[in-house]
């Protein structure tokens, strides 16, 4: 077999092993989206607790 061709194989191999961990950034940057989401979502019924309470404090 011709030394170029099998150099060429394992180049493709490393170019293959190169790109594996970038399929794991897309899920990251997922789990991280949706993180912020519920903090976004915890803080705005907070928001709307403190309101409803605040307009009770007052009727009393």
């Amino acid at each position: 077999m011709n030394p170029s061709l099998e150099q060429s194989s394992i180049d493709t191999t490393s170019m293959m092993t190169s790109s594996e961990p970038l399929v794991e950034v897309p899920k990251i940057l997922a789990e991280e989206r949706m993180q912020n989401e519920r903090m976004h979502d915890v803080l705005l019924l907070l928001e709307h607790l403190v309101e409803r309470e605040e307009a009770t404090v007052k009727l009393i």
